[in-house]
């Protein structure tokens, strides 16, 4: 357990109390930070022996005339190797010198810290009290409880390993709804912060893979898109047999889509974009909006309705994919299911 010793003001940080008390500047703390090294000097200290990692001041609290307490944060994710908390050092911006090492403490039975490997930041706030008097009587007081709790830090670190490698779901792993990695709401749907890598992914029951692409007029699934050639800007509306940049199908049962406006957890990404955005097919089996003969193998292209098709002579002619099975009908309009992609 941790045994840190009188905490001493160095001889800048003398110079900068007097100054504050003469009332010709305030006290502007900047940072905390620890190190491993073992200073002897501590009054003549302008930096720790051997500084390992800052800390931000997160809070202040004034007490009173003459009293606040400060908080610091350890975050471990700045970690490479493991630190020996043996000097502690408390820094302040004064108006002449910049930032200086106001005080420092020394611990002579050090705990150790152990890094997280990056995996996650594990944050402990630590707290010092500041007393201010006369200039002749200037001190800073430590509170011991500040790193009793250095050895619990530790114990916590190795108590939620487990619980960090939860965070990512797997199938016989709960997803613990922590916003730091994943949140999942009461309809199941999941939100990952960062990169999603895996090596396989099961149990996508739908069938295409499609983009938002901008939308430039109303559609609905199964219509055939195609970029808009008269207006100005990049938009998309339904195809027409005119049309000379066919792109995909309208898809609302895509197994995965990209692009569009970002939706916050929870929020239906569909319903956000579907106003400005039109969900294209781009690979994949989808139902398209058909009208005459539908044979399996062929061709299709859009007709001369607005976002509906028809089968196709060979591969060009505009064609938006090929037909998986024969569908009876006529010239009403049907559904028929073809393998989107452009020939």
């Amino acid at each position: 357990m941790s045994k840190w010793n009188a905490w001493v003001l160095t001889k800048k940080g003398q110079a900068l109390y007097a100054k504050v008390d003469a009332g010709k500047t305030k006290l502007v703390l900047t940072k905390m930070a620890l190190g491993d090294g073992a200073p002897s000097d501590l009054e003549n200290c302008t930096e720790l022996n051997n500084k390992v990692i800052d800390m931000n001041v997160t809070s202040i609290a004034v007490e009173n005339e003459t009293t606040c307490t400060v908080e610091a944060e350890l975050n471990t994710t700045a970690l490479t190797d493991t630190l020996v908390v043996a000097e502690w050092g408390l820094y302040a911006d004064d108006p002449d010198e910049g930032e200086i090492l106001l005080g420092i403490a020394t611990d002579s039975e050090p705990d150790k810290v152990e890094p997280t490997g990056g995996v996650a930041a594990y944050e402990q706030t630590m707290s010092m009290t500041l007393v201010t008097s006369a200039a002749a009587n200037m001190t800073v007081n430590i509170d011991p409880s500040a790193f009793a709790t250095m050895g619990a830090l530790n114990d916590s670190l190795k108590a939620s390993e487990d619980k960090l490698v939860a965070q990512i779901p797997t199938k016989t792993s709960d997803l613990i709804n922590d916003s730091r990695f994943v949140a999942a709401d009461a309809a199941g749907n999941v939100t990952v912060a960062g990169n999603l890598t895996a090596a396989k992914v099961y149990n996508a029951v739908y069938n295409d893979y499609a983009e938002f692409f901008p939308r430039g007029g109303e559609t609905q699934a199964g219509d055939i898109i195609a970029l808009d050639e008269s207006g100005e800007g990049e938009r998309y509306v339904r195809a027409t047999e005119k049309s000379r940049c066919v792109v995909g199908v309208h898809s609302e049962d895509f197994a995965q889509i990209i692009g569009g406006a970002g939706a916050e957890p929870g929020e239906n990404i569909l319903k956000k974009n579907l106003p400005d955005f039109i969900p294209v097919a781009l690979a994949g089996r989808v139902l398209v909006r058909f009208t005459g003969e539908a044979k399996a193998g062929a061709y299709v292209a859009p007709s001369g309705l607005p976002g509906v098709g028809r089968m196709a002579s060979g591969p060009g002619d505009q064609s938006v994919g090929r037909i998986v099975e024969d569908k009876a009908g006529g010239k009403e309009l049907r559904l028929v299911k073809i393998l989107v992609g452009r020939s």
